[in-house]
């Protein structure tokens, strides 16, 4: 049985962001996610003691989210991912909400780097809403996605993180290729400078425990592989994690798709997966070269395709 560790449900494509490093495809006709069909999908999975991630889009944007969230709270570990700018509308109707995590998105630790990656002016109002949430004793962290405008840095938002209080976690912009992403995106050597600074100073606890450089950086390619991060979208598709979607990555989809079904679609994802990562073409990246078995294979997938799309099948 493959061992799934996190369950994220992009409830809507709806979001009030235009954020420059979003891969998804937002801001279209809104579409949201049936709550039933979460419900039941996660019924067939069985294992209650997985994370939920409710994410989105803009989540607190989808009409029935704090509905789907009461629902499930109380079998499983919850986090609601948001950008935290209608936060401060809901933090009552969360409170109560048992084994409730709130992951909001600050990728900026000022007004101008939050502006180059956010495209508006509501770091302060989003700085206000986190403050009013952790008056009211809610479980909120920060997570911020590193730039080439903020990883050199990054010590700026553990600053900000001790100054609001709140946990903080950092990850390096994964390149998905979108034209707006590519005077953000990192450099192998900025990459490589800030992964050994976190070695050096032993300070994984921003990191969620992870490098770049780790051997076992993404479950897939682990000695026994398993799904860090089964990803469903806002039309109920699912895929192998949050970057690897499309039709190559493909597992099914929630209305139709029952636990053996699952598991099998894993294995095959997998053992593509591996293909890929053993292949001589793979090995002899520079990247892999640069930073070792922990490469992430869809931050290859997306922005070396030249390397790989011929043993993507």
């Amino acid at each position: 049985m493959i061992e799934i560790g996190a369950v994220t449900f992009d409830i809507t494509n709806r979001c009030d962001f235009k954020c420059k490093h979003c891969y998804k495809e937002l801001n279209k006709e809104p579409i949201y996610l049936d709550i039933d069909l979460i419900k039941s999908f996660l019924n067939k999975l069985g294992n209650k003691r997985k994370l939920i991630v409710i994410s989105g889009g803009e989540p607190l944007l989808h009409p029935k989210c704090i509905t789907l969230l009461n629902a499930i709270a109380d079998e499983y570990k919850v986090r609601l991912n948001t950008n935290g700018y209608r936060l401060n509308e809901h933090v009552m109707q969360l409170k109560k909400i048992p084994n409730l995590e709130i992951q909001v998105s600050l990728d900026g630790y000022n007004r101008k780097t939050y502006y180059e990656i956010r495209n508006n002016y509501f770091f302060d109002t989003v700085l206000n809403n986190i403050r009013m949430a952790l008056k009211e004793n809610l479980n909120v962290h920060l997570c911020a996605t590193l730039t080439s405008k903020t990883i050199n840095s990054y010590t700026q938002f553990i600053q900000l993180s001790k100054k609001m209080g709140a946990k903080l976690i950092m990850r390096p912009m994964v390149n998905t290729g979108t034209r707006a992403q590519q005077d953000l995106k990192i450099s192998y050597e900025q990459l490589k400078k800030w992964a050994e600074e976190i070695s050096k100073k032993k300070i994984y606890s921003y990191t969620a425990g992870q490098t770049a450089i780790s051997a076992n950086a993404c479950p897939l390619l682990m000695d026994k592989p398993g799904i860090g991060n089964l990803t469903v979208d806002n039309l109920g598709n699912i895929y192998p994690c949050s970057f690897l979607r499309g039709r190559n990555f493909y597992l099914g989809n929630i209305s139709d798709t029952d636990g053996q079904a699952l598991e099998n679609n894993c294995q095959q994802c997998i053992t593509q997966l591996n293909g890929i990562f053993n292949s001589r073409e793979c090995k002899m990246c520079g990247f892999r070269k640069k930073f070792g078995n922990g490469t992430c294979l869809a931050a290859c997938f997306f922005s070396n395709k030249e390397c790989i799309m011929d043993l993507v099948k």
